[in-house]
């Protein structure tokens, strides 16, 4: 990822799905908003403005995360609470022009 993926704007964003990477951020997110907040440095915001994700049990038509979300699920159908994950997400990637 570098700072062009965000056509080296500030408040350039998109989603990045962490999931099929395996990592630890992708088993507990799964997919994130990314912002760039200062191109000259390659700092970016991780989440939204006021959370950084919404954990839920929702169908939304991805067929990984819907088996998985299937498979979480303590009981039947629309079982299970949604939340939000409050923090402070920032990270630094490397800038190109």
């Amino acid at each position: 990822m570098l700072t062009q993926d965000f056509d080296n704007k500030i408040g350039g964003s998109f989603y990045e799905d962490f999931v099929y990477g395996l990592s630890n951020t992708g088993r507990v997110y799964g997919t994130l908003r990314l912002t760039l907040t200062n191109a000259a440095t390659g700092a970016v915001h991780i989440g939204g403005q006021t959370y950084i994700d919404e954990y839920d049990f929702k169908i939304d038509g991805r067929p990984f995360r819907n088996f998985a979300t299937w498979l979480g699920r303590p009981g039947g159908e629309d079982n299970g609470r949604s939340f939000f994950i409050y923090g402070n997400g920032q990270l630094k990637v490397p800038v190109k022009k």
